[in-house]
């Protein structure tokens, strides 16, 4: 049985493209042996289609469906929402500092890089499944096209299908609103967690997160982000089975993902807005001056022009799911999205010798925002990581592939499941070389002929006692920590600011670009941006000769 952790435990052993001629739909009898040897798949076509041109979201095929999107979702929770163990042992994922924040914002962040492609394609923002359609049929349906190991297909959501049990996540949604109004929490562990904000460190989104996944279920907030992804899995009304939304091995799949992740972040939202505005105080950096900035593509003179392109590519699974397949492997050539490598380039001054933590972002340039999503809900941040700075100039080249978002796995994912049925790396140590966002994706699509973005560079101060300073900084530059945690008997993640600082609240009138001004007027010059365009070659003309 699969499921969320918490709902059920590990997700089962499925993940196997259905083979061409065996419709994904009930009632297939389950076949003795699941798919093995090479196949040629593409999500946009044939028999592997899952959704017909007719639906404008059959565009977003190659986000949703690509397998390295889905290994990182999956490796995600079975590292921060692992219950399987004693609370005790490193691996529980109360042992990771600030768990609940890091569920709030990596998901954020997901849903961020989605809306980016989503209007590159010309398709509106995502909106959040709201409760209103809770109760209503759901149109269209989603058929993933996968079978579990036995050949048993997961089973499609119907076309028109309703949510069982709503209620529920009524009931949920509204006592964490009303904590969000009382600014506390009741947790399930006991205790009472002030939410709120001081010595610019955001102590409630941690709590707030834990309680809305819920990482421990609650008796009065429930437990709204796995009780949705359970039941819209249950959509198709067979007992016992759950579809794709019910695994987080397969979940990013269905385009339903998106809406009730947008739903999640909203509720976070609604408690980040009673939070004050940024001030000089986290927002200002003294004697501090970000000159000049600039990005290059490794393979194109001209600056500030990035490129993406599809490839095929070929990866070797025990099975999609990335479970053990008992049956031999699967390698699967897909197509993918890609992107040249490229480099930041940046020229701070400083005053005096000092440190800070050099943030940067994408953000889509030349839209309006509707009423129901704001700037937190489409900046990208694309790296963080810490600087020293001298007197004078000091000048910094960063590598894409370096960012802290990024998987920095050196074995593939065949070699990570060989080595895990071998035994010899532990689950543990192979759910944490699988997290992280797919290198390859590293940009947001673009357009053909170029989508202007904006390029947001600040630098903020290193807060007292922040455990940036004592990290080692050359052993996370191996890991995906900013969105895959630290454990605390590792250190903490090391920067106490809100993760997503400063675009984790609305900035004043809604204009982001405010933040780079002081009260008077005057610009803080520790904030940078610049016009950037991302161009895509929908064939791979781009694609380097010898680039695998």
């Amino acid at each position: 049985q699969g499921g969320f952790p918490g709902q059920g435990g590990f997700p089962g052993q499925g993940g196997f493209p259905v083979a061409p001629g065996q419709a994904g739909f009930p009632g297939f009898a389950p076949q003795p042996t699941g798919l093995t040897g090479n196949w040629r798949i593409s999500w946009n076509e044939g028999a592997f289609k899952t959704l017909p041109d007719s639906d404008r979201e059959s565009r977003m095929w190659y986000f949703r469906e690509d397998p390295m999107v889905s290994a990182h979702h999956f490796h995600w929770h079975m590292k921060l929402s692992n219950s399987q163990v004693p609370t005790w042992h490193p691996g529980h994922g109360l042992n990771m500092d600030r768990r609940g924040e890091m569920f709030y914002f990596m998901h954020k962040q997901m849903n961020c890089r989605f809306n980016a492609d989503r209007l590159a394609l010309g398709l509106g923002l995502v909106t959040a499944l709201s409760p209103e359609e809770w109760f209503r049929p759901i149109s269209p349906g989603y058929d993933s096209k996968l079978t579990e190991s036995s050949g048993r297909p997961y089973p499609p959501r119907p076309d028109g299908a309703t949510i069982p049990g709503p209620q529920d996540l009524v009931n949920a949604l509204s006592a964490l609103r009303q904590g969000i109004r009382d600014r506390q929490l009741n947790m399930p562990t006991g205790g009472i967690v002030q939410l709120g904000y001081s010595n610019q460190v955001d102590y409630g989104i941690s709590a707030l997160g834990d309680a809305v996944e819920a990482f421990e279920t609650s008796n009065i907030y429930g437990s709204l982000h796995n009780d949705g992804h359970q039941k819209i899995g249950q959509m198709h009304g067979m007992d016992g089975l759950l579809g794709v939304m019910g695994n987080p091995n397969g979940a990013m799949r269905d385009p339903l993902f998106y809406k009730w992740h947008k739903l999640i972040d909203d509720v976070c939202q609604e408690y980040k807005d009673t939070l004050p505005a940024y001030t000089e105080l986290e927002l200002g950096f003294p004697g501090v001056n970000i000159t000049a900035a600039h990005v290059q593509s490794d393979r194109v003179e001209r600056a500030d022009n990035l490129y993406t392109y599809m490839d095929t590519t070929t990866i070797r699974l025990q099975s999609i799911d990335f479970q053990a397949n008992p049956f031999g492997n699967i390698n699967i050539d897909y197509d993918r999205l890609n992107h040249v490598p490229f480099t930041y380039h940046v020229n701070i001054r400083s005053e005096r010798q000092t440190q800070g933590l050099l943030r940067i972002f994408l953000i889509p340039a030349g839209i309006r925002l509707p009423a129901h999503t704001d700037v937190t809900q489409v900046a990208i941040e694309m790296d963080r990581f810490l600087i020293f700075l001298n007197p004078g100039d000091n000048y910094f080249t960063r590598a894409s592939s370096r960012s802290p978002f990024v998987t920095k796995n050196p074995m593939s994912l065949g070699e990570l499941q060989d080595r895990l049925i071998q035994g010899t790396i532990s689950e543990d140590e192979f759910n944490w070389s699988g997290c992280g966002w797919p290198e390859s994706m590293t940009l947001p699509r673009g357009r053909e002929g170029g989508m202007r973005f904006r390029l947001y560079m600040m630098v903020s101060r290193v807060l007292p006692r922040d455990s940036a300073m004592t990290a080692n900084w050359e052993q996370m530059q191996f890991t995906s920590w900013s969105w895959c945690g630290v454990r605390r008997n590792d250190g903490d993640v090391p920067d106490s600011r809100p993760m997503g600082f400063p675009l984790d609240r609305k900035p004043p009138n809604g204009n982001w670009q405010s933040l780079m001004y002081k009260p008077d007027g005057s610009k803080r010059l520790n904030h940078f941006t610049k016009d950037i365009y991302i161009s895509h070659d929908p064939i791979g003309t781009t694609r380097y000769p010898n680039e695998s």
